[in-house]
């Protein structure tokens, strides 16, 4: 024993002397004993410095807050939930006598679970640990709890197994032990609890098939459970049939698991079912259309396994359903026109199936919607104005709406403006036509706008400086005019990544963008853009990936301002534009990462040399990009497609000459200059022999997969583009004349 528990022994025993000149007959368990192991518990759990509601040693045990105790029975109940108790448990608080409700929830109590605590025997009733910091295992001593009916110690850092000797809890009506570390598999001598509703073992380590009887005895396990949840662990295996017989469940969870087979047409008999979840699985098969019959239904996931076939129409008798998730499976078939009867439906999530037809109008009885996702199917037709009732009941409205990456076609309804709680709208990769709505400024709690890959048409509406929330906007690749809104500079004060690429964009970068401080990613190449690269880009903190290729009528010089960025930026695309002089001096090694990076410089007025901490720093070169590369979006996917087909050279070699001592820049071009070179784009020939420099680089791998990769999320290494020389025509800087060889 060291000292610190002896003297804490010590005081405990003066505290026994001192208390137990106590006697109340109102508070009949305010023995020496009772007070010496409840104070015992106070001090170990930082009660004197720490409790919320603490207590007063001058009083009775029956004033101490949480603490009742029955006249008639004797028996000791502590309540000290969300109480802010830390450190541990005591050995001595198992000598409390006749204590049979101990609830400690919601506390920061740390340590193993005190073995000990077994000498509470079949007093026992109901042990409630939940969301602590309990470790180490469960102590297998608990056997001794053979009246205990609660037992939940979830939302802890608990390892090991479920001990065998648990079968002894024959009265057990709950176990809750979900959100721990536990490992190995469901003991079968669990089969035994006759008693039990609740049995949660979700969110731990537990590992082989689920249970399945029947008992030992021989009669049906479990015919009472109300609550199964056996979620994200690493179970195998098929959902047993029998669990059909569990006529009073209300609650089947088993998602994130490697469950296979096909879902159990016979529990259609779960007449009580209010949660259906078996997500995340490799469950296969049909949708038994008898589902239809739980007629209580709230909550139905079934996402992300290879279930085929169509959505039975005959679910819409769930008239009390909330939640439906199908998405990330091979369904067919199309959207049922009766599940308009789902009036209190607020998650609909059929993404990512082969669903075909259209999106039903009726739908627009779907009032309290929160969330639509109907994303990566083959649905058509057009967007419903009806649509904008979605969420016209809800206290929160609709937050998402996604439809991207199907066949719809028409105009953007701007009814939708109606959805003033928006956050997500995703409808792109369709067909979708006419302008962009003004009205949608009303969206001003958006944070992701994706209509890319579509034929809109029209400008950018400067209204939407009201996205003041925006974390996302991308309206690349479509027929998309006018200039860019300075507005947006001041407005979108939280703008991550703009996407703008492959439109017909013109006019100038507003210099207000300089105020994006956030900006991380601004692609605006493949337009008409002209004018200049505005120095105050240099103020953006974060912005590491830009590209402005493609805009021939965009020149001036490089800003020596971008030089001064405390961060490196990842990818800089000048390919195909006006570009001229030299590389400032103050473009240095800090500019690019090493072998991370990506610099084009093709078809521009650029000339040499760089300045060597520039090229030290980026010996791998720059690349020159295929022209049709330049009008699709950078996605891992069109990467991959042409990585073949680029590779580095040095960047001297390609900037080929040497700049002129005195240079004259030539106007930028743009449309009404008749005396500004074209800059002309690549096509398929063969480069012209490099014009030998003084300071050249060894080619080595260029890392372009690595930068966009970096700007699409994914590893670097399963990317990697290069060039290929029979790509690229090099542009020569001429003195003063702007010739192009």
């Amino acid at each position: 024993m060291d000292i610190t528990r002896l003297i804490c022994r010590v005081q405990l025993a003066l505290a026994v002397l001192t208390l137990g000149t106590f006697s109340d007959t109102s508070c009949p368990c305010n023995d020496a004993a009772t007070r010496s192991a409840l104070w015992a518990l106070y001090t170990a759990t930082e009660g004197p410095s720490q409790w919320t509601s603490r207590w007063d040693q001058s009083l009775p045990v029956c004033q101490w807050s949480g603490i009742s105790c029955s006249n008639t029975t004797f028996q000791l109940s502590i309540s000290l939930g969300a109480n802010n108790l830390g450190g541990t448990l005591p050995d001595d608080l198992s000598l409390l006598p006749n204590v049979s409700t101990v609830n400690i929830t919601s506390n920061r109590i740390g340590g193993p679970l005190p073995a000990s605590l077994s000498l509470w025997g079949n007093g026992i009733d109901q042990f409630l640990a939940a969301s602590n910091n309990f470790n180490g295992e469960l102590p297998s001593a608990y056997d001794k709890w053979t009246s205990i009916r609660v037992f939940d110690v979830s939302n802890n850092s608990l390892a090991g197994s479920i001990p065998l000797t648990y079968s002894a809890w024959t009265a057990v009506q709950v176990f809750s032990v979900t959100m721990n570390q536990l490992t190995g598999t469901l003991p079968l001598e669990l089969l035994n609890w006759t008693s039990l509703l609740t049995f949660d073992v979700s969110a731990n380590s537990l590992s082989g098939t689920l249970l399945q009887g029947p008992s030992t005895n021989g009669e049906l396990f479990w015919p009472r459970l109300t609550i199964f949840s056996a979620g994200n662990n690493f179970f195998r295996g098929t959902i047993p049939d029998a669990y059909a017989n569990w006529s009073s469940l209300h609650q089947f969870s088993v998602p994130m698991n490697g469950l296979t087979g096909t879902i159990p047409q016979r529990f259609h008999q779960w007449a009580l079912l209010q949660t259906f979840n078996v997500q995340s699985n490799a469950l296969s098969g049909f949708l038994p259309s008898a589902f239809g019959q739980w007629s209580l239904l709230v909550h139905f996931a079934a996402g992300n396994n290879s279930l085929t076939g169509a959505i039975p129409g005959d679910w819409s008798q769930w008239t009390s359903l909330q939640v439906f998730g199908v998405g990330v499976n091979g369904l067919t078939g199309g959207l049922p026109l009766a599940f308009e009867q789902w009036t209190q439906l607020q998650i609909f999530d059929a993404g990512d199936n082969q669903l075909t037809g259209s999106i039903p109008p009726s739908y627009n009885k779907w009032l309290k919607l929160e969330s639509f996702n109907v994303s990566f199917n083959a649905l058509s037709g057009t967007l419903s104005p009806l649509l904008s009732s979605f969420g016209a009941m809800s206290t929160s409205g609709l937050v998402m709406f996604a439809v991207t990456s199907n066949q719809l076609s028409g105009p953007i309804p701007s009814t939708f403006a109606r959805w003033t709680h928006l956050m997500y709208f995703m409808a792109g990769n369709n067909s979708l036509s006419g302008t962009l709505p003004h009205e949608f400024s009303a969206w001003v709690s958006v944070r992701s706008f994706r209509v890319s890959q579509n034929i809109l048409q029209g400008a950018l509406p400067a209204t939407y400086e009201t996205f003041t929330s925006l974390f996302s906007f991308q309206a690349g690749n479509n027929r998309i005019t006018g200039s860019l809104p300075p507005e947006y500079g001041t407005g979108w004060t939280s703008i991550n990544n703009c996407h703008l690429y492959s439109n017909s964009l013109s006019g100038t970068i507003p210099s207000s963008w300089g105020n994006m401080s956030t900006l991380d990613t601004l692609f605006l190449y493949a337009n008409n853009l002209s004018g200049t690269l505005p120095p105050t880009f240099a103020t953006l903190p974060r912005l590491s990936y830009i590209s402005i290729a493609g805009n021939v009528h965009l020149g001036g010089t490089l800003p020596a301002e971008w030089g001064t960025r405390t961060l490196p930026f990842l990818m800089l695309w000048f390919q195909n534009t006006s570009l001229s002089g030299a590389i400032p001096l103050s473009w240095g090694s800090s500019m690019l990462i090493p072998f991370t990076s990506t610099l084009t410089l093709c078809g521009t007025r650029l000339c040499g040399p760089a300045p060597t901490t520039f090229v030290n720093a980026f010996p791998f070169g720059a690349v020159c990009l295929p022209d049709f590369l330049l009008h699709v979006e950078a996605t891992p996917s069109n990467v991959l497609r042409y990585q073949s087909l680029v590779n580095p050279q040095p960047v001297n070699t390609v900037l080929l000459q040497t700049c002129p001592t005195t240079f004259t820049l030539a106007p930028p071009n743009n449309a009404s200059s008749s005396t500004a070179a074209p800059v002309l784009p690549y096509h398929n020939r063969t480069s012209p022999a490099p014009v030998p420099q003084a300071r050249l680089t060894t080619i080595v791998a260029g890392p372009l997969g690595g930068a966009v990769a970096a700007g699409v999320g994914v590893a670097a290494s399963a990317l990697g583009i290069y060039r290929s020389g029979g790509l690229s025509r090099v542009v020569r800087c001429g003195a003063t004349s702007g010739n192009i060889t």
